[in-house]
């Protein structure tokens, strides 16, 4: 269980029992660097696992961030085989999209058709997760927000995250807030931290859990303990 979370881990949840039911649909992440983004991403990603959902994965890079259809290409390259299976038009367009990298070349609309073809054409409920969708190039985002747009009882859900700041592919993202103190101290604590020594870290972390927990691991386990001073 995710510190501080529960109200979000319901909703992740809920979305995700709907996917499995055939619904579909999207959720859209948003927080700082060190909120909890992507463990709030693992967290629906093994709980899709664990209901025997097929889990996709998109990660945007700042180096990719300027070719065109590069975040597409993490999509589509696991499934080069079953493209075979599909009709000429959705395969043609999705191979001169990964082959080319120049959004000119082939429009929008096909390629967001495209993709939904390929998210659905397994009978197996899907998932797609995307983390860093502020870095993923603009021709993949574009054709994301298409299709998010078109989820309804397609058995498939798409779940982002990204920076503040960046366009995001639903009408209303869920802000992830920095944690409660509270919370802080209990993840110190679980991490192995005395409660003088949690005290003073979650002073210092800013409601970060990345930060709080990169903290207490640069310690050794006599500092963890209070038994030596903590660094400066």
């Amino acid at each position: 269980m995710l510190r501080g979370r529960e109200d979000v881990l319901s909703l992740i949840k809920r979305w995700l029992e709907g996917v499995a039911s055939g619904a579909g649909g999207a959720l859209h992440l948003e927080g700082a660097v060190g909120v909890g983004k992507t463990a709030l991403l693992e967290w629906a990603a093994q709980g899709a696992a664990e209901r025997s959902l097929r889990v996709l994965r998109v990660n945007g890079h700042p180096e990719e961030n300027a070719t065109a259809w590069a975040g597409l290409s993490q999509l589509v390259a696991p499934h080069l085989a079953q493209l075979a299976e599909f009709d000429d038009r959705p395969r043609d367009t999705l191979m001169r999209a990964m082959r080319l990298g120049h959004a000119g070349q082939v429009d929008d609309v096909s390629v967001g058709m495209s993709v939904l073809f390929l998210l659905t054409f397994s009978d197996e409920p899907t998932i797609v997760v995307v983390d860093d969708l502020q870095w993923l190039d603009e021709a993949t985002s574009r054709v994301l927000r298409f299709v998010c747009r078109r989820l309804q009882s397609t058995g498939v859900g798409v779940i982002t995250a990204q920076h503040p700041g960046s366009a995001p592919v639903t009408n209303t993202p869920i802000s992830i807030e920095p944690l409660t103190n509270e919370a802080m101290r209990v993840i110190a604590r679980d991490r192995g931290a005395a409660a003088a020594v949690a005290e003073v870290l979650v002073e210092h972390a800013g409601g970060l859990p990345l930060v709080l927990s990169q903290m207490v691991d640069s310690l050794d386990p006599d500092q963890r303990r209070g038994h030596s001073p903590l660094p400066e």
